[in-house]
């Protein structure tokens, strides 16, 4: 019989309220649509046994039933006879994922490993985890590293062996939280990926227009033969004036800008923390009385890459896209005087400005240039 210790103190949700369960397809394995709890409910010499299975994943929950079975029926399995290959490790992270609250790029960024390892390590999905030791994962990444993939660097036209860092590190994050699973699982004891050295990745150099360029940019879109022009016009100058994402600049209102208050409302788009409430800067507030309202979206383009690269090519300045517009907003912050912790917050970081510094840390050659003649000994 299951320790009754072990029982959670909601172990019998059905009897309580049968509306919050719901049969899963699985013999014994129901579960509470209010919570999300999985539980295993065995008729067993003619008793009902309910127990909690504490997990909202179901591949885990599967994992747990089993053995919940077979110790209810005198069937004690130790944990060296239980196996776990990486590819069921693998689908139970999935699942994980799956569950986060993350943008959906960020959950597809975390999985997309995944199609790598089929194409360069083959043999790992249908491998028992507990064989996979610390020497096989440093020997893929070696051949991976050595032409099991090949990549192009920035601006060059030749490829080479490797990947970037910046992949190289998503393969080597996927296996540890993979592993990780199975650690929780009381299948191994140490990751076996924690062995592997992530590749410091190269930080990004902002080739981003100056002011006055930027200006003739904004010209140029508005004075295009395009209809769009003056609504893309908008939504260019609105991402440069407040440092808001594309997604953000598409769900707000015009409910949303106090400007009595000075203030307005963004609604984050890839973290809970990046919804805030900001001051608009004056060049913000002079777009907003220059906007035509024709409905309750403030900004009704929906894109301007087309617009930004004709304008670009046309101007003869680097081609910038709408993430670039909002470099452009925080290095003109900065070089406004204004510090980076309240910089963060107007971005909607929650780091409390380490992002900033690793991205912003250096300013426009000639700011630095203008700083460092300020400099006297």
């Amino acid at each position: 019989m299951p320790d009754s210790n072990s029982e959670s103190k909601h172990s019998k949700p059905a009897a309580s309220n049968h509306r919050f369960t719901a049969d899963t397809g699985v013999t014994n394995l129901i579960r509470n649509t209010k919570s999300g709890i999985y539980y295993a409910r065995i008729v067993h010499q003619r008793k009902d046994h309910w127990k909690s299975l504490k997990t909202d994943v179901f591949a885990v929950a599967k994992q747990r039933l089993r053995r919940f079975e077979d110790d209810l029926r005198g069937r004690k399995v130790s944990k060296k006879g239980v196996t776990m290959t990486f590819g069921q490790a693998a689908q139970i992270y999935a699942e994980q994922v799956a569950l986060e609250r993350l943008a959906p790029s960020s959950k597809e960024f975390r999985l997309r490993p995944a199609s790598t390892f089929r194409r360069t390590w083959p043999d790992l999905a249908g491998t028992d985890i507990r064989r996979i030791s610390a020497d096989d994962c440093i020997k893929w990444l070696q051949r991976y590293e050595n032409g099991a993939a090949t990549y192009t660097p920035h601006r060059a036209r030749t490829t080479v062996p490797g990947n970037s860092p910046t992949v190289i590190n998503a393969c080597i994050a996927y296996l540890r939280r993979v592993f990780d699973v199975a650690i929780k699982e009381g299948l191994i004891s140490e990751n076996p990926a924690r062995s592997m050295k992530r590749m410091p990745v190269r930080k990004k150099l902002l080739d981003l227009p100056s002011r006055t360029q930027f200006q003739a940019i904004v010209v140029h879109v508005r004075n295009s033969r395009s209809r769009w022009g003056e609504t893309v016009g908008d939504l260019i100058e609105g991402l440069a004036y407040s440092g808001m994402r594309l997604k953000e600049a598409g769900r707000m209102r015009w409910s949303d800008i106090k400007l009595e208050d000075g203030l307005m409302n963004i609604w984050g788009s890839k973290t809970r923390g990046s919804m805030r409430t900001v001051p608009p800067i004056p060049a913000m507030r002079d777009l907003f009385s220059r906007i035509k309202k024709s409905g309750p979206k403030v900004f009704t383009a929906d894109s301007a890459l087309g617009s930004l690269k004709s304008a670009c090519k046309a101007l003869n300045v680097a081609k910038l896209n709408h993430h670039d517009l909002r470099h452009l907003f925080a290095t003109t912050v900065i070089e406004s005087g204004v510090d980076i912790p309240t910089l963060s917050r107007w971005l909607g970081h929650v780091d409390g400005g380490a992002l900033c510094m690793k991205t912003y840390g250096h300013l426009r050659p000639l700011h630095s240039a203008e700083a460092a003649a300020k400099v006297r000994f």
